[in-house]
């Protein structure tokens, strides 16, 4: 080895030995360069819709995980304990729908934005680009929601 390469050989791991240093000392040298790797955000969970349950409610998986999803901006009458026969059959409807849509859409985005009470990971879903809340409340079959009381199905359906 000549001394011209031994000499930067040196110098590599001295700037090398110094940058360690300087890392545990929290003031490191290349600091600037990697800081914003450091604060990159965790990528969104990738989610896949794979059962309906009900109009408003899937199961899925998210990064790999079971995963039950409550679909955001609409409502739709309940299939589980309904109030009366025609919410019982208005929910199948809504549920039916959701399969058929879901089966024909090309493109089925799912954005998690939380998880409510019963800790379901909240979803905002579009199918084709198009939100699922406005399919499901312009077929009748949904109405807007936002969270909190949730309407009278048995009465409305009267």
């Amino acid at each position: 080895m000549t001394r011209r390469w031994q000499v930067a050989l040196l110098l590599g791991a001295g700037v090398l030995t110094i940058e360690v240093l300087a890392q545990l000392s929290g003031r490191g040298l290349f600091a600037p360069l990697t800081a914003g790797l450091r604060d990159t955000p965790a990528a969104p969970p990738v989610c896949i819709l794979d059962t309906v349950v009900d109009g408003d409610t899937a199961m899925g998986t998210c990064d790999g995980r079971a995963a039950n999803l409550r679909l955001t901006g609409f409502d739709t009458p309940e299939t589980f304990e309904p109030g009366c026969e025609a919410e019982r059959a208005l929910g199948e409807a809504a549920k039916t729908h959701l399969a058929r849509l879901l089966q024909q859409a090309t493109l089925v985005e799912v954005e998690i934005t939380g998880e409510d009470h019963y800790n379901r990971m909240l979803a905002v879903v579009r199918l084709d680009g198009v939100p699922l809340s406005e399919t499901m409340i312009a077929a009748d079959l949904a109405v807007a929601y936002a969270g909190g009381t949730r309407i009278n199905w048995c009465q409305r359906l009267q």
